[in-house]
């Protein structure tokens, strides 16, 4: 049983993301907190899935090796993610990495008890295959955008990360370089592109945006 700290996270982070809409009694009876420091692994390809996760706080790549060892990443996922909706449903092992980028906390239910109180349940099912589709299409989009220039991609990859006013919080270069396919050197010449247009200022993990017509632009397919 969760102690009396992880009971009261465990509500709090309920309250905050309305897991009670999606979670019957028994799998909300389940979730415990697990938290993993910057560099860990929560799952890496080929392990045996044994939890179902949702990441409440922090931040996470997830990504897979190509035949020439390089990383691909496939997306950074921030809170609310559910990391494990993939293998849920079957005895598949885990086919992606999923490292923490940063500490971060997680609410997990073990497979077991996901399947047992969850398999049959409609309205938790519609929620796994929901969450499930929205990853695939935001994944799509990055695998996709491949094909495109790389200053239509750097675009495209800023505006879909968090931004308040005309801030936007980005990663370190070398992960967006990784993100997007490119080299540092490559991405560095964008950035002084758009920086010289008067698009951008960036500023190590922010990027101050001075024309966003011009950057929501580049950033259309």
């Amino acid at each position: 049983m969760p102690s009396l700290g992880q009971q009261h996270l465990i509500k709090k982070y309920i309250q905050q993301y309305a897991l009670s809409e999606h979670l019957n009694a028994d799998l909300l009876r389940c979730l415990q907190v697990y938290q993993f420091k910057p560099e860990q692994a929560i799952y890496t390809a080929l392990m045996e899935q044994t939890h179902l996760y949702f990441l409440v706080e922090g931040k996470a790549q997830v990504s897979y090796y190509l035949a020439n060892g390089k990383q691909s990443i496939i997306m950074i996922i921030t809170p609310f993610s559910v990391v494990g909706d993939m293998e849920f449903l079957d005895d598949e092992p885990v086919q992606l990495n999923v490292i923490a980028t940063e500490t971060s906390t997680f609410l997990g239910i073990r497979k077991s008890d996901a399947l047992q109180y969850g398999y049959d349940d409609a309205r938790f099912l519609r929620f796994i295959i929901q969450y499930m589709s929205q990853k695939l299409r935001v994944s799509g989009q990055y695998q996709l955008s491949y094909d495109v220039p790389l200053i239509n991609r750097v675009a495209m990859y800023l505006l879909k990360q968090p931004i308040q006013g005309a801030c936007i919080t980005v990663e370190g270069k070398t992960l967006v370089a990784d993100c997007l396919g490119t080299t540092i050197r490559h991405l560095n010449r964008v950035i002084k592109t758009l920086e010289t247009g008067g698009i951008i200022e960036w500023q190590k993990h922010k990027v101050l945006v001075r024309n966003m017509a011009k950057l929501q632009a580049y950033g259309e397919l």
